[in-house]
């Protein structure tokens, strides 16, 4: 086999898996077979389709952008108290301090959940045999609560209002 030949392969082989080939001199996209995201002339159809304009599109594609890497930070950032309950819900198995986003890869929910976890769930949760706290829910217990009746305190107190 010449070498002209074997270069030749190897492009090909490489154009079909997608590849940016680059020799010597010679420079060679590969064309995808998948159609690529919305761009000039689908945009704008898309945009007609749902009555607005093509600008106001890649404006909301940016605000989204924006908002997911805004609570991809808070998840990374924040922290939350996690327990493992036992089957009957009554007996607390393990404790863990961790990131939200560590809680929301180890207890079924979501972390759009989590993040709202103070506003929503007034700092304390469960969900199957996890119990979650927020950060604030623990330090405002723990002034109310010796260390010890810090989770039951939470809990009487939370479920009483």
């Amino acid at each position: 086999m010449s070498l002209v030949s074997y270069l030749a392969d190897i492009t090909e082989r490489r154009v079909q898996d997608g590849a940016h080939i680059i020799f010597d001199d010679y420079n060679h996209v590969a064309k995808y077979d998948h159609k690529l995201s919305p761009q000039g002339q689908e945009l704008v159809e898309l945009a007609e389709e749902w009555g607005t304009t093509r600008q106001k599109l890649i404006e909301m594609r940016q605000w989204i952008k924006r908002i997911t890497k805004a609570c991809e930070e808070r998840l990374a950032l924040e922290k939350v108290v996690l327990c493992t309950l036992n089957e009957a819900r009554d007996q607390v198995l393990r404790k863990q301090y961790m990131t939200k986003g560590e809680a929301s890869k180890i207890a079924p929910m979501c972390g759009g959940e989590i993040l709202d976890l103070e506003a929503a769930y007034n700092g304390l949760m469960v969900r199957g045999r996890y119990l979650l706290v927020s950060e604030s829910a623990v330090i405002e217990g723990l002034k109310k609560y010796a260390p010890d009746d810090l989770l039951n305190g939470l809990i009487k107190e939370r479920t009483s209002a």
